[in-house]
């Protein structure tokens, strides 16, 4: 698999959110830590389908694929999921094919690239097809996708620089999920893609190119890392929030209500979580936020020296496992007095603390 691979600013993978907002693009990063294991459990196995589907790197290095499952991400399941990918691409039977292909759109602007992760072409047709493999469990359609139909436009152009005698043809789209069983295909027309570029895309891009800020709230906001700076996300979740708290008799709302209030509730808990981060990491960087502060609490455990065992058996310790447990058993005093040399303390993660006036 390539590494060290360019990033662009305008990614089609991110397409869905600056297209329709530019100030995805154009608002700072919040800077907040997030959980990575899944993205690079699907980075993992987008590398094994990489050498599973190029046949020179197969061949030639197949400890590669050892590595590979060494890595403590790996479970075995994840090659089923893979070989499963693989073998849906060789069923389609296309005389040309090309994993992590980057596809240019430099064209419409020097920023817009991407990797695909499987092109195939047929000439004697002729058509195209795209496949985009997501590791997740979000069940993603293809229908009217823009990062799919931004590789497609590339690699159609693509295409058409080679086998220019052709005016028009197909352009396959596919999201392949194996760990949810979706399979999801759209198709298009080159000239289809094409308006559709030059009607949303390229006005898209001329906002941002300008600077111009637009703040357009919709689903694109829920994987956007810069909404905490929005005022219309935070307007608009607010109004979520208020309907809400403003029901009149919660028990006389229909089963189909409680459910449309439950994912309201949803989104409303996962911004709290990220609200959070945010004010924790500013502090932890010196920085004031109204009204709170950090508390660092400090973590308390055994410290493992040789004759701790047998002293724990003789005050009949042996079952407790905390030594928060075990000083509520002695008593603090006791406990202090006994164990208290078999006691290390380490400051534990910051809690978030509301200042009092």
């Amino acid at each position: 698999m390539p590494e060290n691979k360019e990033h662009s600013l305008l990614s089609p993978s991110a397409s869905y959110r600056w297209i329709n907002c530019s100030g995805s693009i154009l608002l700072p990063s919040i800077g907040i830590p997030t959980n990575t294991k899944a993205a690079d459990e699907g980075t993992l196995a987008h590398k094994m389908a990489y050498l599973k589907l190029d046949e020179d790197i197969w061949k030639v290095n197949e400890d590669l694929l050892e590595e590979c499952r060494n890595d403590p991400l790996y479970k075995p399941v994840m090659d089923d999921y893979v070989t499963s990918y693989v073998n849906y691409i060789e069923s389609l039977n296309y005389p040309l094919r090309d994993v992590e292909k980057i596809i240019s759109l430099k064209k419409y602007s020097y920023d817009l690239f991407g990797t695909c992760d499987c092109l195939l072409i047929n000439p004697d047709i002729p058509k195209v097809h795209v496949i985009d493999f997501k590791y997740g469990f979000g069940k993603v359609s293809s229908e009217n996708n823009s990062q799919l139909m931004l590789y497609g436009l590339g690699a159609a152009e693509l295409f058409k620089d080679i086998y220019s005698y052709f005016e028009d043809f197909d352009i396959d789209m596919t999201i392949f999920q194996p760990r949810i069983k979706n399979i999801s295909t759209s198709t298009m027309k080159y000239s289809e893609l094409k308006k559709w570029c030059e009607k949303e895309v390229v006005p898209a891009i001329d906002k941002i190119h300008n600077a111009i800020v637009e703040r357009n709230t919709g689903d694109w906001c829920e994987f956007c890392n810069k909404h905490i700076y929005c005022k219309n996300y935070n307007e608009e979740l607010s109004k979520e929030f208020d309907e809400i708290i403003e029901t009149e008799d919660f028990f006389k709302v229909s089963d189909q209500e409680i459910v449309a209030y439950y994912n309201k509730f949803k989104k409303v808990e996962s911004y709290l979580k990220e609200l959070k981060s945010y004010i924790i990491e500013r502090l932890k960087d010196g920085e004031e936020m109204p009204g709170y502060m950090l508390s660092y609490p400090n973590i308390r455990s055994w410290d493992k020296k040789e004759n701790l065992k047998e002293l724990a058996d003789e005050y009949q310790l042996n079952n407790i496992m905390t030594v928060p447990q075990a000083e509520r058993k002695l008593g603090k005093d006791k406990f202090n007095k006994i164990f208290g040399e078999y006691v290390k303390t380490q400051k534990g993660n910051p809690k978030l603390l509301k200042v009092r006036r």
